[in-house]
């Protein structure tokens, strides 16, 4: 026996069956339930997370199962794990990638740009080192740690991503941009890997 849970009207719903058609059974019954596409990740055959697209007319239902595959994406790129979670809940992800794919890589661009143009190096660790720094709450101490590198080094490299990006670190609303954009380049960079950069442009 295996409980699903599925999200609809705001209200958790367990359901439980013998699955012996697998997951593909799991994922056609969420999508008749949910009336929309859902994508499932599993882990020696338990269900790990599911992502759900929003509703759309059946011409644009591809929309909806790339939505619920950068649902998906996107959490795992924060980490997160065992989750049920809508594309419409993503806050200003949600925001963010509905305005197109290319809209988002601009954005990643315009904020990160020199990190990124320099992460295509071997020895790139300013990107690397900006994203511990993010994943650890800006934490120098505790991203130093990660990085199994000594604190100067750190202060190091932050200097010389402040000189590239022209932003101050320490500024909340730096930090928020710099979080956005380094969880948004991850997953595009994840959704290139899986599906092809940026084609078609849908999302």
């Amino acid at each position: 026996m295996m409980s699903i849970a599925t999200e609809g009207q705001r209200q958790l719903e367990l359901v439980e069956r013998v699955l012996d058609e697998g997951l593909p059974f799991v994922a056609s019954y969420l999508k008749r339930v949910l009336n929309r596409p859902v994508i499932i990740t599993d882990s020696s055959g338990r269900i790990h997370s599911i992502g759900i697209g929003q509703p759309y007319p059946l011409s644009d239902l591809y929309k909806s199962y790339q939505e619920a595959c950068l649902t998906l994406i996107l959490l795992r790129v924060m980490g997160k794990k065992g989750f049920v979670r809508e594309f419409s809940e993503l806050g200003v992800f949600s925001f963010l990638f509905s305005q197109g794919l290319s809209s988002v890589k601009s954005f990643c661009l315009k904020t990160l740009g020199p990190l990124i143009e320099d992460d295509g190096n071997s020895t790139a660790v300013l990107l690397p080192t900006l994203r511990s720094l993010v994943d650890h709450g800006f934490n120098r101490s505790a991203a130093a740690k990660s990085l199994y590198v000594h604190i100067n080094t750190l202060h190091y490299r932050l200097s010389k991503i402040e000189k590239l990006i022209n932003a101050d670190l320490s500024q909340p609303d730096v930090r928020a941009n710099l979080y956005i954009a380094v969880k948004a380049w991850d997953a595009l960079c994840q959704w290139r890997r899986k599906r092809g950069f940026f084609a078609p442009e849908t999302v």
